[in-house]
């Protein structure tokens, strides 16, 4: 077996078997890396077909997702048999990935219908069930007091940011638990809402919708109680409640479209529009639900209506227009042309809050489709709208660059289509549509291009594109990381706004030694947009992690930045980001030990970066509603294990095991009583040994030698951070999957007639003898 082997298309060839292939995918999947773009396809084909070869169909799977090919991942979850252990696998690898196969859009377990279920059973074994409360966040008491300013001795503010913050943490800390201390309340409405003032109602009752996340049955009555309110602010969190709710699952009854779509859609209040377009977009994540192209009406409609009239660079003093004028500028309104010139300022309508967000909406959902209907709907309002100074100008350029997220070379005539756009907007559409294309593939010459653009004005966007190509690749993360550190030191005030996010993008939910000291010098910046982007790029960083260093160096932050009311809150936003799900969540794009990366997690980072570089005119102003578009790369990181069809079992434990019958009847009166309760066609809980350490590359290294090192061993559910690896360390149990993440299926391993004959006592009296 040679590296020539890959270059001449004859993987296939290889003389392996069940045995000998994972060693083979573990070095050739290292090694297509490094191939030239459009080279690598045609090898992951060839191994894929030598995977179904040796028979293994977890990693055939996984190699089809990898490709992004429906073809090839229905011809590997077509190897499964129905209703078997290994296609239920199959359907949770699936649901991982938010990936579903069109005959299958009943299959509850690839619907991701039993997230919430799962979550909180993980939550039960891992005792972090009990809801936590911002000051259990805060932690105050461990603040060091300083002269009259300390914590307890200032006057207590009761405000309406502070209220609002409180929410959001509380959220954000209890996310998927179903409770918390402040909004949920058992059949009566919170009166917390009421303490918040404008979009804070709003925030605060999308806030349940984090709370209940993933939870279709009772979420949808803890939003539905606020319906009667006649405030339009706690309306308009309802459709986006809704949405952050059903984030990552596909009910076969459509429920977001029918929660959301049938009654808050249309409504003739801004908020309420722009809100529900928003939840559908995060509802219906990466799905490409055709249902959803009405999300494009807003875009539509804008284009057919006549353009507003572009302002003047100088306005003139009060009082000093004429009738004249006033004519003039009807006339120039009635001839106008749909695209503005390249030098002209557009104003911006009420309605085109509604635009903007639409067309973010349309990327979540149509995120890597390249759907040709979007674009140009996207791509003609931003050129009626290209001069606008209004700060959701940009989400028309994220709205795009989703559509091409992880396409390549494909982008590249939508790229061009840019150069017809506003030079305001121009740049940045045509850089986010690059960094997209090639979001986690670690591709050099795309990074060699981003670093000589970042350098000019009004390009400081491809700073972030930098941390979200090279994110996927270790050598490439660590060339990026010195590049940000000479772009702090020598770079321009607007570039420094953009390094801290792109830090946290490159680590995200990873604190890693390198980027903490940058981050850390960066949230005492004397600049408050500097400051408040290291704070979120420092919580995207930590991101459910826990981490001790992280969380000590906020509780430092949030009494440095107290008399800042701005800074604070951001702080505790990015406070509470280091204690997300309780530790028991992440926002990583990187799963099955980073051979995949997560396309919904891509859309939620990519998102809430071009929001967060933008903190002071949108998160500060009347859209903090911005920050739940974060939700889509929220998932679990425990791993927990299951067992699929218990009826049969019994029988077979009768052939194992002999010498210790003791123990098998203890086991066999348990899974009676289990029998009892559990359908045919489900599967329950398995508690199994597992080891949990810092993953070794292994790939092309002779023997056999261990995949973690510094391992410790537990029982399953386990949580694995960033970095580390899970293997199984029971021998009585084997995983359906070959690279351990998520949720895993095991079945009993089946002992051979060598082994059987080992453990017979007559056998072991002969080796005696």
């Amino acid at each position: 077996m040679s590296d020539l082997d890959a270059y001449e298309g004859r993987i296939e060839e290889i003389p392996t078997d069940f045995a000998t292939f994972p060693r083979v995918f573990r070095y050739f999947s290292e090694l297509i890396r490094y191939l030239p773009e459009g080279e690598e396809k045609p090898q992951w084909e060839a191994l894929f077909k030598l995977a179904l070869k040796n028979g293994r169909k977890s990693l055939a799977l996984l190699i089809a997702l990898r490709m992004r090919s429906l073809d090839r991942i229905q011809e590997a979850y077509a190897t499964a048999e129905e209703g078997s252990a290994l296609q239920r696998q199959f359907s949770y690898i699936l649901a991982s990935t938010e990936i579903r196969i069109p005959d299958k859009i009943e299959d509850t377990v690839m619907n991701g219908e039993w997230k919430s279920t799962f979550h909180l059973s993980n939550a039960a074994h891992l005792d972090i069930i009990e809801a936590k409360s911002p000051e259990d966040v805060y932690k105050s008491h461990l603040i060091e007091k300083k002269n009259v300013f300390s914590f307890d001795e200032r006057p207590k503010v009761d405000s309406a940011k502070e209220n609002l913050a409180k929410t959001i943490v509380s959220a954000i800390v209890n996310c998927g638990f179903q409770s918390d201390t402040l909004m949920i309340l058992k059949d009566e409405v919170s009166k917390w809402v009421y303490q918040h003032k404008d979009i804070g109602q709003t925030c605060a009752i999308a806030s349940i919708g984090l709370l209940q996340m993933w939870n279709l049955d009772q979420g949808a009555n803890e939003v539905e109680k606020y319906s009667q309110c006649e405030s339009n602010y706690i309306i308009a969190g309802i459709p986006l409640g809704y949405g952050v709710m059903t984030c990552g699952i596909q009910s076969q009854f459509d429920a977001a479209n029918g929660l959301i779509g049938d009654n808050y859609l249309e409504s003739e209040d801004k908020l309420i529009s722009a809100c529900s377009y928003l939840g559908l977009g995060l509802a219906y994540s990466c799905t490409g639900n055709t249902d959803m192209e009405k999300l494009a009406k807003p875009l539509v409609e804008s284009n057919d209506a006549p353009p507003a009239p572009p302002t003047k660079t100088t306005s003139p003093p009060p009082g000093a227009q004429s009738s004249s004028s006033s004519s003039s500028s009807s006339q120039q309104r009635s001839t106008s042309k749909p695209a503005s010139p390249a030098n002209q300022i557009i104003a911006f309508s009420p309605n085109d809050d509604v635009c903007a967000i639409s067309a973010l909406a349309c990327g979540m959902v149509f995120a890597g489709s390249g759907n040709e209907t979007i674009f140009y709907s996207i791509l003609q309002a931003l050129l009626e709208k290209g001069g606008s100074k209004h700060p959701l100008l940009k989400l028309y350029s994220v709205g795009l660059g989703l559509l091409f997220l992880q396409k390549g070379d494909e982008a590249n005539a939508a790229i061009e289509s840019c150069k017809d756009l506003h030079e305001d907007i121009r740049d940045h559409a045509a850089l986010t549509i690059q960094y997209c294309a090639y979001a986690g593939t670690g591709n050099v010459i795309i990074i060699q291009k981003l670093l000589h653009e970042c350098t000019k004005p009004g390009k400081e966007v491809a700073i972030i594109g930098i941390a979200l190509v090279a994110f996927g690749e270790k050598l490439g993360q660590e060339m990026a990381l010195r590049h940000f550190e000479r772009m702090i030191q020598y770079g321009t005030p607007a570039m420094r706004v953009y390094i801290p996010i792109a830090l946290g993008l490159l680590s995200v939910s990873n604190p890693t030694l390198g980027c903490l000291p940058f981050l850390s010098k960066m949230t005492h910046d004397v600049n408050n947009d500097v400051c408040m982007s290291a704070l979120l790029g420092l919580g995207l960083m930590a991101a459910g992690t826990n981490n001790g260093a992280t969380a000590k160096l906020f509780r430092e932050l949030s009494s440095y930045h107290e008399k800042r009311p701005d800074v604070l809150f951001i702080t505790r936003i990015g406070q509470a980001l280091v204690h997300l799900g309780k530790g028991s969540l992440t926002i990583s794009p990187l799963i099955y030990d980073s051979f995949l990366v997560s396309r919904p997690a891509l859309v939620g980072l990519i998102s809430f970066a071009n929001v967060a570089v933008q903190c002071s005119s949108l998160l500060l102003d009347k859209y903090t509603y911005l920050i739940y578009t974060l939700t889509p790369a929220i998932h679990s990181r425990v791993v927990s294990t299951r067992r699929y069809k218990v009826q049969g079992t019994i029988k077979e434990k009768k052939e194992e095991d002999k010498d210790k019958e003791k123990e098998q009847e203890i086991e066999k009166e348990k899974e009676k009583e289990e029998i009892t309760n559990i359908d045919e066609n489900q599967d329950f809980e398995q508690e199994v040994s597992v080891r949990v350490g810092q993953a070794v590359d292994i790939a092309g290294l002779p023997g056999r030698p261990n995949i973690v090192t510094g391992f410790q061993t537990m029982t399953s559910p386990a949580v694995v951070q960033s970095g580390q690896r899970i293997e199984i360390n029971d021998p009585k149990w084997v995983p359906l999957t070959d690279i351990i993440d998520g949720v895993v299926v095991v079945e009993r391993k089946r002992r051979t007639d060598d082994e059987e004959e080992e453990t017979k006592p007559e056998s072991k009296l002969l080796q005696k003898d």
